[in-house]
């Protein structure tokens, strides 16, 4: 008699539908991974550069963010609320980050391309 109860209670569970709608203003994907990309690349930068100040080192950071909000013509604003809707759904952030990777492998794969092409020059 139990499992009768829980039958229903499965199905009820398994049709509901677990995908997120992305609200209509929070930033594209492909441009939030193009973002993502570069917000990592000045990171690195800055990283790179090895400041030991750590004011001065988020200075940069937080100066390199103004810049590639700027390129992508995207405010502040509207950046942080992207950043926290996929911080609040980490399945999503999860599969953008995925795409972000994949991006980078490309990316990588078209310079060492370029400088094979280079070397036969």
């Amino acid at each position: 008699m139990k499992n009768i109860f829980f039958i229903p209670l499965f199905f009820l569970l398994a049709c509901n539908s677990d995908e997120v709608k992305i609200p209509s203003d929070i930033i594209s994907r492909e441009k939030i991974i193009n973002i993502y990309m570069d917000v990592h690349i000045s990171d690195a930068l800055v990283t790179s550069q090895r400041v030991k100040d750590v004011k001065k080192s988020n200075q940069q950071k937080k100066s390199y963010l103004v810049s590639v909000l700027k390129k992508h013509n995207v405010s502040l604003e509207a950046y942080e609320k992207t950043n926290s809707f996929y911080e609040n759904h980490q399945d999503l952030m999860v599969k953008l980050y995925a795409d972000v990777m994949i991006k980078f492998s490309e990316e990588q794969a078209l310079l060492e391309g370029d400088k094979k092409e280079e070397k036969k020059k």
